[in-house]
């Protein structure tokens, strides 16, 4: 059956499903000025780390979708507040350091690491070099 809602060479990439991911729910926020990300929020976040590899990590067909963060990783959203009506943040939460991830783009690097584990050498992201992310 031919469905156009999801073609026959597409790829749903689960990284729910990736075995050696390093997330640790240990790790998320505890206080109350976090909140978790609505399922549209994680969407877009996804579709900007789609856009970040855009074949050059693993994918080249451009229909390929990312479904999922990897376990234990947490998108989070932080309001700024409500002066001029300024929109929050997002935050990734999980990395085993305890530091966050401030954008997509900033977690590519470390997501491109744990997909590649033990073929390219250390990880070269922010966390993982003790700097905020």
């Amino acid at each position: 059956m031919n469905d156009p809602d999801h073609p026959s060479d597409l790829i749903i990439y689960r990284l729910d499903l990736l075995k050696n991911s390093d997330g640790d729910v240990s790790k998320h926020p505890t206080g109350k000025q976090d909140i978790p990300a609505t399922v549209e929020q994680v969407e877009n976040y996804l579709n900007l780390l789609e856009k970040e590899w855009d074949g050059e990590f693993f994918w080249s067909n451009p229909k390929d979708t990312l479904d999922s963060l990897p376990p234990g990783y947490k998108l989070m959203y932080r309001p700024r507040g409500t002066k001029n009506n300024r929109a929050g943040d997002l935050y990734l939460w999980g990395h085993p350091s305890g530091l966050w991830f401030s954008s997509a783009s900033r977690f590519s690097f470390h997501l491109a690491w744990l997909i590649n584990r033990g073929k390219k050498g250390s990880c070269q992201c922010k966390p993982c070099d003790g700097v905020r992310g």
